[in-house]
């Protein structure tokens, strides 16, 4: 049963895999962020003329404002992410769950070393 265990953390700890999963990933997300992106700016197209606004602060005018604020929010984040605004953020965060990993690992064969 251990040595099962320590197969399977031996696989997690091999990060070779990952870097084609992480290629994989990323151009789909991409994709996935790009359509997103498009629908939200067709939504914008179509519904802001749409919008019942310049007639003071009424119920409508309000909606309005309110429903143009949360779409370009929307179209914000899905260019920040196409744009990868945050690559370096990423990669520090990337690089502290890897250490963090391989310190758990270690920590785990050692306490089934210490059973064995």
């Amino acid at each position: 049963m251990w040595a099962k265990g320590a197969m399977n953390l031996a696989y997690f700890a091999n990060e070779k895999h990952k870097d084609v999963d992480r290629k994989e990933r990323w151009a789909m997300d991409k994709r996935k962020h790009g359509v997103y992106l498009g629908v939200a700016m067709v939504m914008m197209i179509f519904a802001v003329p749409q919008l019942q606004m310049g007639q003071g602060w009424t119920l409508p005018t309000i909606f309005g404002v309110c429903w143009l604020f949360f779409a370009l929010c929307i179209i914000a984040v899905h260019l920040h992410m196409l744009l990868r605004v945050d690559d370096e953020t990423r990669s520090q965060l990337n690089r502290v769950r890897k250490q963090r990993r391989r310190l758990l690992i270690q920590e785990i064969e050692r306490r089934l070393a210490r059973r064995s």
